[in-house]
C-alpha cells in the first residue's frame, strides 16, 4: 500500500531499552552480583586510590612542615589532590573504554557494557561513568582531611550503593555514563 497525502506519516516503534528479564539468571551476560562487583571495587581501589592516598599523604606532610602546623590541621595543594585523581580517574576510564573492565572486574568475570546495544562503553560514557564516584570522593576529600580519608571513600561508596535500589544493578554512576554490569562467565 503506498501512503498517500489522507495517512499520517508512522514513526518507527521506539527502540526497547533492556529490562530485567532480558538477562539469564545466571551465567554470560547476567547481570553482575552485588558481591562480586563490590570485590571487584574493593581490589581496583588498591590500583586506583593508593597513588591518591599516597600523594594527599605527601602532601599534607609537606604542608604541615612548611607551615609548621599538626598534620591535621595542614591543608596540601589542590595540584596534589588534582594529579592523584587524575590518576584514579584515568586507570579506570582507560581501563572501561578500551577493554569494558579494570583488572578485577576482569578476575572477578565482569564487565561494563553500554545499557543500550551491550557493547563496550564510549570514551565518553567510560569517563561519566568514572567520574561520578570519584568527584564525591574530591569533594569530600578536602573536608574530612587525612584522618578522615575514609570518610571520602565512603563517599564514593554511598554512589556505588545506590545499585541495590535499581531492578538492573545499575548505580547513578552506571546511570550517568548509560553503562551496566554484565557477567562474562
Amino acid at each position: 500500500m503506498q501512503p498517500s497525502d489522507s495517512m499520517p506519516d508512522v514513526p518507527p516503534a521506539p527502540r526497547q531499552l533492556p529490562q530485567p528479564e532480558d538477562f539469564p539468571e545466571s551465567g554470560p551476560n547476567a547481570l553482575g552480583a552485588v558481591g562480586s562487583r563490590a570485590g571487584a571495587r574493593l581490589l581496583d581501589l588498591l590500583i586506583a586510590a593508593a597513588p591518591l592516598v599516597l600523594v594527599y599523604i605527601a602532601a599534607v606532610t609537606v604542608a604541615a612542615r612548611d607551615s609548621g602546623a599538626a598534620p591535621e590541621d595542614a591543608v596540601p595543594p589542590a595540584w596534589a589532590l588534582a594529579l592523584a585523581l587524575a590518576f584514579a580517574v584515568g586507570y579506570e576510564t582507560i581501563s572501561l573504554a578500551l577493554g569494558g573492565a579494570t583488572l578485577f572486574m576482569r578476575v572477578f568475570g565482569l564487565r561494563v557494557a553500554r545499557y543500550t546495544d551491550g557493547r563496550r562503553p564510549t570514551w565518553e560514557q567510560a569517563f561519566l561513568r568514572t567520574l561520578v564516584p570519584w568527584t564525591a570522593v574530591a569533594l569530600v576529600l578536602p573536608w574530612v582531611g587525612l584522618v578522615g580519608i575514609g570518610g571520602a571513600f565512603g563517599a564514593a561508596g554511598v554512589v556505588y550503593l545506590t545499585s541495590l535500589y535499581n531492578p538492573l544493578r545499575r548505580g547513578v554512576h552506571d546511570i550517568a555514563g548509560g553503562t551496566i554490569v554484565i557477567r562474562t562467565r
